[in-house]
This record gives structure tokens, sequence and C-alpha cells, in this order.
């Protein structure tokens, strides 16, 4: 890994922290609104609301400040935002397959599969999404 691969990197890890916190606080208020009310889809419905919340200000954050993508946004936008919806999705099946199997926290689950899915994500974001053209 070049240098400034590992300052792109470092940068990603640090907006990755705070989009983790936005992504923790607002699952788990969902976790709370939802978890009685819908109790076989919960922990996907809390996925996507945080993820909604989170990936915004991911998406802005990692453009403007991780990769210094100068790209349109209509150029990068589509292809982060599939990566995302993807990213959701196999976040909260995983979660609730962990879930099922082990009866665990959700929150530690989510945070097991988020942490694996963070490095995958760092790579996908690199080489596809602001991908210089």
């Amino acid at each position: 890994m070049n240098k400034d691969s590992l300052h792109s990197f470092f940068r990603f890890a640090a907006s990755s922290l705070s989009c983790c916190l936005v992504d923790f606080t607002v699952f788990q208020i969902m976790l709370l609104l939802t978890k009685t009310r819908f109790p076989v889809s919960y922990i996907m419905i809390s996925t996507c609301v945080a993820k909604v919340f989170s990936g915004s200000f991911n998406y802005l954050i990692n453009k403007k400040l991780v990769f210094r993508n100068q790209n349109s946004v209509v150029f990068s936008a589509w292809k982060y935002l599939l990566w995302s919806v993807t990213q959701m999705f196999l976040s909260g099946s995983i979660v609730s397959v962990l879930y099922r199997l082990t009866h665990l926290s959700e929150v530690l689950l989510k945070c097991i599969t988020d942490t694996g899915l963070f490095f995958c994500s760092f790579l996908i974001q690199k080489l596809l999404v602001f991908k210089k053209v």
C-alpha cells in the first residue's frame, strides 16, 4: 500500500468511526421503537433507517475529505447508493441470521458484522465509487 493509499485508509477509518456513531445511535433508537411492533423484521427496519442517516453523512465526508474526489456528484452518487444498499442488506441479513442462531445482542452482532464490511467498503469505494476518471 503506497503512502497516499495509507493516508486515504486512515481518513476513511476516521470517517467511518464518526459515521458508525451515527449508525449505531439511530440503530439502537430504532430497535427500541420497532422491536415489539415488528418482531419479525425489526432488525432490517432498524438497519435501513440507520443506514440512510449514516450513509448520507458518510458519502459527503468520503467524497470531499477521504478520497478528495472532484468528479460530479451524479457520477459517484449512484455507485455509492448501489454499494450502500448492498451493504445495508448484507448487514441486516447477517445480523438477523446471527441473532436467530445465537440470541446475542443485536448491537454486538451488528458491530462484528459491520467491522467485516468496513474493510470491503474501503476497497469498493476507493476502486469503484470514488475512482478518479
